[in-house]
């Protein structure tokens, strides 16, 4: 049988105009506690860092608290309430090791209820002289802040909401803004810190300190080693300490949705790891090497034994303190005005509605994670309702909604229907999943969720947009129902597909089925089909680490290509076709010499002067001898690691009509693709009873920025359900 909930009565529900703040008992904290040092001990390691307006103070060297927290709350005005700070943590556990609290070894069941909420570790503080549950990371991060911080006012969303008072969740759900950027710092509460949190924190300083140009050598690192000339300290960091970084970057508390607005609207964000405080700027400086595609995919990867490398694509792997911070950046800086990803939902590259804020809200936060999905919408609120504010523009309609007959389907389909009519463009539904990750029931397929959304170029010089306008002038669009009427043309069926290998994973039938697909296709008429093959896994975009992505593609990821294609099938510049052996029906080998000869004798027949790649290639898949330096001198991971992410759960199709195409792995033969007005990107549909249900955007190469729209194109009706 459950134990008894453990509780504080409330005296009365909260107004819009009120706010609980928290205070440590003096009972409950030793008085002797020693104050953390600003400097560096003897090592030259930061392992207690100082927080910005008072020293942290700790439990070791004679400090100490009671078995039980004794806490009171008190009510006041908002706009009244003395200095406070505010504290942002985990409901769950900190890291991981689910369930397990650190300092009382008790083992929880945590647990969703009914109503999404958390059903409560078997811990507890003492609320105004009353028992009350609270979670075990809970009372964790109330010990530790009563230690450092043993005379501060505190706002704790568990203790100042009442969570059993649905009217009081909805009022304070909507003031986050407000209690938030009132605090004078927010406390971020990181969990327990390992024995080894000081070198860590040292290698975290240095990676902040990194100069720009120093950083940009990393993006052609494969592996930290290569520092060792540049930086000793890093380049000399051991594997278990570079796993202990990440483990760091990949706390529970990285993944919180709520984690975003919290930080996004501090005046002053301070992490609290242990007793070790870690300036917020430092956190964000230390995660600039989990960024580098190369270093992330070739070296982080292989640190964590959860991580596969069919995962590695769908994975934050530490990149959400950045992805906090350029979301602070956008909604905090007056002048921060393009937006690529606004731009391609909205029609507008500037954060210049509160609908517009949202969109990039909610595309920035997709690897992060909600117990109530409403709260995918709800926690943003209070972020959007500030930005809007500041910028002047009208707020938001949505309104937190926590009865139980509001579904998460309707709150993302309010979501989507305002972002449309606001903007009047349709640029938000190309922001769908690919259905197999699609998670919430009842939610029409036109609707994007913002879960497991594939990584893919956008086009930072020359935004991607198939409709050729920004904004047609006979734009229509209307909903009944589930459905959106929507004006559209038809570019073809899918008549031939495969699936993209993992790339580091990819076997010569794989190839085989790529190149087969590829050659398939006939537009661009007269252009070289492998060329048109690897710009397609790409998006015919080469994005950089730093400064403005690059279309169409350098000439030079041609070489990187087709010699990641001779390494595939064995094929040494001198010797022509090595034999290999491979378990599978028969040799490779032999099907694929006549399959590349009567492909390249149809380039030469069509194309024979724009086929510099096919050339080389076909000169070594036939062992004929020739000039082979600049493919074997290329960088294979440079092409590799540009379409890793792009190819991420991708298959590659060709349509009836001869396009070349790369979309969603749920994608079947017979869906269509299909330009909707209003869309930047294709979009693959499913036929469904003469309406369609929508699989998700797509590239057709040589069509993506307007070429199959002609002045004067007849769009007929399409209705997605």
């Amino acid at each position: 049988m459950a134990p008894t909930p453990r509780c504080y009565h409330y005296s009365s529900t909260l107004d819009s105009g009120s706010v609980r703040l928290l205070s440590f008992l003096a009972s409950s904290v030793s008085s002797d506690s020693s104050s953390l040092s600003s400097t560096s001990d003897s090592s030259g390691t930061a392992s207690d860092l100082p927080l910005a307006h008072e020293p942290c103070r700790r439990s070791q060297g004679g400090g100490s608290i009671d078995t039980l927290l004794h806490l009171t709350i008190t009510e006041y005005r908002i706009g009244s309430e003395p200095s406070y700070r505010a504290l942002s943590y985990t409901w769950g556990p900190a890291t991981d090791d689910q369930g397990y609290n650190a300092n009382t070894n008790i083992n929880v069941n945590i647990k969703a209820d009914n109503n999404g909420g958390i059903v409560l570790g078997q811990t507890f503080v003492i609320l105004n002289g009353a028992e009350h549950d609270v979670t075990p990371n809970l009372l964790d991060a109330l010990r530790q802040c009563a230690i450092s911080f043993p005379s501060s006012l505190f706002w704790v969303d568990a203790l100042c909401i009442n969570q059993t008072d649905l009217i009081e969740r909805q009022v304070h759900v909507a003031l986050m803004d407000q209690i938030y950027r009132n605090a004078h710092q927010v406390i971020l509460w990181l969990g327990h810190a390992p024995s080894e949190s000081p070198q860590v924190l040292q290698l975290m300083h240095k990676i902040a300190g990194l100069d720009a140009e120093t950083l940009e050598l990393a993006t052609s690192f494969d592996h930290p080693r290569e520092f060792a000339s540049i930086e000793p300290t890093i380049g000399g960091a051991s594997a278990h300490l570079w796993t202990q970084l990440l483990s760091f970057y990949e706390r529970r508390w990285f993944h919180r949705g709520w984690v975003i607005q919290e930080v996004a609207l501090a005046r002053d964000a301070q992490g609290l790891w242990g007793t070790s405080a870690v300036p917020w700027d430092i956190m964000v400086g230390g995660s600039r090497l989990l960024l580098k595609e190369r270093l992330r995919k070739n070296f982080f990867a292989t640190l964590s034994s959860r991580i596969s490398v069919s995962e590695l694509a769908a994975l934050p792997l530490g990149r959400n303190v950045w992805r906090i911070k350029l979301i602070r950046d956008a909604c905090m800086v007056p002048d921060y005005s393009y937006l690529l990803v606004v731009g391609l939902c909205t029609g507008s590259y500037s954060l210049d509605s509160a609908e517009h804020i949202l969109v990039h809200l909610m595309r920035m936060s997709r690897d992060f994670e909600w117990t109530d999905m409403r709260d995918r919408i709800y926690s943003t609120l209070g972020l959007v309702a500030y930005t809007a504010r500041q910028r002047q523009v009208s707020p938001l309609s949505i309104k937190p909604d926590y009865a139980a007959h509001v579904t998460p389907a309707q709150v993302l389909t309010q979501m989507a229907v305002s972002v449309i009519e606001r903007s009047n463009y349709l640029g938000i539904i190309a922001q769908v999943s690919d259905p197999s990750f699609r998670t919430i029931s009842d939610l029409a397929s036109w609707v994007p969720d913002f879960n497991r959304m594939f990584n893919y170029p956008m086009g930072h010089t020359s935004p991607i947009n198939v409709c050729g306008v920004i904004r047609s002038p006979d734009l229509s669009f209307r909903f009944r129902g589930r459905c959106l009427h929507a004006q559209g043309i038809r570019v073809g069926v899918i008549k031939s597909q495969t699936n993209i290998p993992i790339l580091q994973e990819t076997s010569q039938f794989d190839m085989l089925d790529m190149l087969n697909v590829a050659f398939g296709s006939v537009w661009p008429v007269g252009v070289d089909r492998i060329d048109v093959l690897w710009r397609t896994m790409i998006w015919d975009i080469m994005g950089v680490d730093s400064g403005p992505d690059v279309h169409p593609a350098p000439d030079q990821l041609g070489d990187s290509f087709a010699k990641w294609l001779l390494t595939i099938f064995d094929v040494d510049k001198t010797k022509g076709i090595e034999p290999v052996t491979v378990a599978g029906p028969g040799d490779p080998i032999k099907y694929l010499l006549p399959y590349c000869r009567s492909c390249i004798d149809h380039i030469k027949a069509s194309s024979l002067d724009d086929v510099p790649t096919t050339v080389k290639i076909a000169m070594a898949l036939n062992g004929e001898r020739g000039s082979m330096e600049t493919v074997m001198a290329a960088d294979v991971g440079l092409f590799l690691s540009l379409a890793s992410g792009s190819t991420w759960m991708q298959q590659l199709f060709v349509t009836d009509t001869g396009y070349l195409g790369m979309g969603p792995r749920s994608g079947r033969l017979g869906d269509e693709v299909w330009i909707i007005n209003g869309c930047p990107f294709p979009m693959v549909l499913t036929p469904h009873k003469l309406r369609y249900k929508t699989v998700g955007r797509s590239y057709l190469h040589g069509i993506m920025h307007g070429e199959a729209v002609k002045h004067g194109v007849q769009w007929q009706e399409v209705v997605v359900e």
